[in-house]
């Protein structure tokens, strides 16, 4: 399993990031996402553990889809791929 930095995302809210983190689960079912919380600015780094599969295309694939659901919802998020072991 390899984890993987997604992105930050600013100004959402707890039932929010419960949302997604299923949503990304019925997208792929061999990725996890992971929110870690700042306190500083009420937002969340999202982190990929990654099961199974091509990381480089997940990263991606997931990257443009939570890009797309955030956007629905009006929520800012910084997508720069940046990874982190």
């Amino acid at each position: 399993m390899k984890r993987q930095f997604l992105m930050i995302v600013s100004d959402v809210s707890k039932p929010q990031v419960d949302s997604v983190i299923e949503a990304v689960k019925d997208f792929n079912e061999w990725v996890d996402l992971i929110p870690i919380e700042s306190k500083s600015d009420g937002g969340y780094s999202l982190y990929l553990d990654i099961q199974k599969g091509d990381i480089a295309k997940t990263v991606l694939e997931t990257r443009v889809f939570l890009k797309n659901w955030f956007k629905l919802l009006k929520i800012d998020c910084d997508s720069n791929p940046r990874d982190f072991m």
